[in-house]
């Protein structure tokens, strides 16, 4: 199988075929099938620097069929018919809406986050203390991963010229490969981490800002959404056939099962992954941020969209 075939392949059950779970999941029991119908759906959790908020994408299901997302504290969302980005306060368990947008992820200095307008859409930034948006870029990409000096910003860009890309806090664009997604950086900020084919296998691969693979991480097609730990000496990411989350060295041994679940994200001192998995309640599934500790312990329940 081509890399471009590979990458549509896993765009579409990433985007398309995970989508279709969330809204629709059957199963069977005592012989009588059930439906579990999707009613809200929290995503792309990223922790800020100072370890107290999670940035997050949320999808209220009302948009659909009259369904809603509740706050923790079993209240109506104001903003619950808007897809976009919310602050959950780990402290407090507060949520805010902030910004229609799509897989934030925070500045070093915690006083911004990067997002783009949709799924495939435009890269922009917003001041957190304020709300004072602007566009960085019209360019296509998604997923942007600010480094971690604050000077760039890694997207990927799956349509028309798939591949990785850096842009400059002023918005120019330089591609760094033709072949990748899904890049993640190094928190040295000389490699980054992402999916890509060397040597006809397809995987985590790690390699430097100029466009050279290093290493070939671990091979297969189903993994996504790699993510260095603040030490730089794991990654975390998920596997899509079965929905698991998985950490492993940057050398490509000790792979370890820590979760089910998908989207994990590494707190800034390495000790806790925040991550999302599916909550069912009778007939309704919903999928909620989940946070554990870094070997997979101590799972906890951060939001609960369908109270």
């Amino acid at each position: 199988m081509s890399f471009r075939k590979i990458i549509q392949s896993t765009r579409v059950k990433r985007y398309y075929l995970t989508t279709l779970c969330l809204f629709l999941l059957f199963t069977c029991q005592d012989e009588e099938e059930i439906v579990y119908v999707q009613t809200c759906v929290d995503r792309k959790p990223s922790w800020s620097p100072d370890g107290q908020y999670i940035a997050f994408y949320r999808d209220p299901a009302d948009r659909y069929m009259g369904n809603t997302c509740l706050t923790n504290d079993g209240t109506r969302d104001s903003e619950d018919t808007l897809q976009g980005i919310r602050l959950l306060d780990l402290e407090t368990l507060d949520i805010v809406f902030l910004v229609q947008g799509y897989a934030p992820d925070w500045s070093p200095t915690g006083g911004e986050i990067v997002y783009t307008i949709q799924e495939f859409g435009k890269i922009w930034e917003i001041n957190v203390v304020t709300g004072t948006t602007f566009e960085i870029t019209d360019f296509m990409g998604m997923n942007p991963d600010w480094s971690p000096d604050g000077s760039q910003i890694v997207c990927e860009k799956t349509i028309d010229n798939i591949g990785i890309y850096l842009i400059d806090t002023i918005g120019n664009i330089t591609q760094i490969y033709s072949s990748a997604v899904e890049p993640s950086w190094h928190p040295s900020g000389d490699r980054l981490a992402f999916l890509a084919q060397l040597d006809d296998h397809y995987g985590i691969c790690v390699g430097d800002t100029s466009g050279t693979i290093i290493r070939l991480i671990c091979a297969a097609t189903g993994q996504a959404y790699p993510q260095y730990s603040p030490d730089g000496s794991k990654i975390v990411y998920h596997r899509l056939e079965d929905a698991s989350i998985h950490v492993i060295d940057t050398l490509g041994n000790n792979n370890i099962v820590l979760a089910t679940g998908f989207d994990p994200s590494w707190s800034p001192d390495g000790q806790k992954i925040v991550y999302v998995a599916a909550d069912t309640t009778e007939t309704k599934i919903s999928f909620s941020l989940w946070m554990m500790d870094a070997d997979g312990s101590h799972k906890e329940q951060l939001t609960y969209p369908d109270n």
